[in-house]
């Protein structure tokens, strides 16, 4: 299980939704009527007399680890007690595949299982199942005493915090992607294709990130949705190996032929490249820089460090190549200024990080609408205008202009649906209002922008001016 950052909250979150997950499969018969929790005994058996009784006798050390004895390939039984409950216990040694245990790990050792009921192999097999359940539960009573205070006093800190923020967050980290969820499917792209990493990332950087994973993409790869790269506690060897073979992989998008020569910018340069990006161009509005800008994109301080020349050159002018969900718009500028910022970004070497946020204080509200115009504004808008058009998505408060509030009716009933359109199409800066608004007129189609618009004008419940009607 890696780590993936959580802060105590987000935990609680997480604990109370996995706690509330009571679904039980159809294909699951009930228990044996001998195996029910006020059936268990005490157990008056200490470490000794289990590992050399009960434990040695049903094999239970071929796999498990008792004490210093026992196997390495399933885990600690000494640790079931304050893990599991006493039913789950139970279950699993009534029947392994009911949680996914593959007969070839942990046979059915005492039941075999009909088409109605389970039969037992031998007479006293309930007996020792309550015995073996007795135990373990008694073993780690201290631990699940400890564990329930702590549970307790996270819910007096962290009173707001339920079970749907915790629902949000296993979305968000897409635990599905390992663990099964009856209704919450895996993400296919919660993270880059790492098809191209040969190309994208530099060798030294790459080891590094996997030996110790750190925000780079903080708000999620989607941004928005709260993705986070888990640390997997990869040792130095394993992140070393791991590098060399990512590095060989560089995908068919046509990095391999792009040939990008860097220049060292003269002071000048450097200065004309951060005046573009501080008053002219909209890249701030995603990424940080110098300690200014949105937190959507990766920190462009540490550019150079991370990406190879290339890459800074095919992601400014084809970033819908190498980015499947398009959250970069491509903004149309003369070859020589992509130049000027490729230069400038490739000698960019700091070691600035990112923070990952709070996950029960950002993640979005998703629009109920399914239609396509509403996932589009959800995509492309809802990071800085906020889901329902309030000035409020994660983005706006790192941006120095606050963004449009498209819900206000009696602000938007004063704008011509053109007017929206060509803020939408060619951005911000041509209306006058903050360069940091992108445009998307290279990105999106003129139907979609359209659509946009007239989503806009359901968010504020409001029509244009009538003098924008063209009507006598």
């Amino acid at each position: 299980m890696p780590n993936f950052h959580l802060q105590k909250n987000e935990a609680l979150a997480l604990a109370l939704f996995l706690s509330a997950q009571t679904s039980v499969q159809e294909d699951w018969l009930p228990l044996p009527p001998e195996l029910s929790e006020n059936k268990l005994p005490s157990s008056s058996l200490d470490e000794v007399g289990f590992r050399a009784g009960l434990a040695k006798e049903h094999a239970c050390l071929a796999c498990h680890t008792v004490g210093d004895e026992g196997g390495e390939i399933a885990p600690n039984l000494l640790d079931m007690g304050y893990r599991l409950q006493p039913a789950a216990i139970m279950e699993i040694l009534t029947d392994p595949a009911r949680y996914n245990i593959q007969s070839t790990v942990m046979g059915a050792l005492f039941f075999e299982k009909g088409a109605e009921n389970y039969t037992p192999y031998f007479s006293e097999a309930p007996k020792v199942i309550r015995e073996i359940t007795s135990y373990l539960m008694t073993h780690g009573r201290e631990q699940r005493k400890q564990q329930e205070q702590a549970l307790e006093k996270a819910k007096k800190q962290f009173p707001k915090i339920s079970a749907n923020d915790g629902k949000a967050i296993y979305q968000a980290l897409n635990c599905s992607g390992c663990h099964h969820h009856s209704t919450i499917p895996a993400a296919a792209d919660a993270a880059p294709d790492l098809s191209i990493s040969g190309l994208r990332v530099k060798k030294d950087w790459l080891k590094s990130y996997l030996a110790k994973p750190a925000a780079l993409r903080a708000y999620g790869y989607h941004p928005g949705k709260g993705s986070r790269m888990p640390d997997f506690r990869l040792t130095s060897l394993e992140a070393a190996d791991l590098t060399e073979y990512l590095s060989t992989l560089k995908g068919n998008v046509g990095l391999a032929s792009r040939k990008t020569a860097i220049q060292a910018l003269s002071a000048f340069s450097i200065a004309k490249a951060e005046q573009l990006l501080d008053d002219k161009l909209a890249c701030l509005g995603c990424h940080q820089l110098n300690g200014q800008g949105g937190r959507i994109g990766p920190n462009l301080d540490e550019a150079g460090q991370r990406l190879q020349a290339a890459y800074i050159d095919m992601i400014i002018d084809q970033p819908d190549k190498l980015l499947p969900h398009r959250a970069m718009p491509k903004q149309l500028m003369p070859t020589a200024i992509r130049q000027l910022l490729v230069n400038y970004l490739a000698a960019r070497q700091s070691a600035a990080k990112q923070e990952y946020p709070d996950l029960t204080g950002f993640l979005p509200k998703r629009s109920q609408d399914e239609g396509s115009t509403a996932k589009l504004y959800q995509a492309k808008c809802a990071t800085c205008h906020g889901s329902g058009g309030h000035g409020n998505g994660f983005n706006a408060e790192f941006l120095p202009t606050k963004p449009t509030v498209h819900s206000d009716k009696n602000y938007m009933k004063r704008r011509p649906d053109d007017t929206l359109f060509d803020g939408i199409f060619a951005g911000g800066y041509i209306l006058n209002r903050s360069h940091t608004m992108p445009a998307w007129g290279a990105s999106l189609n003129e139907d979609e922008i359209r659509q946009l618009v007239d989503y806009i004008r359901e968010l504020c419940d409001c029509q244009q001016p009538e003098w924008a009607d063209g009507k006598p």
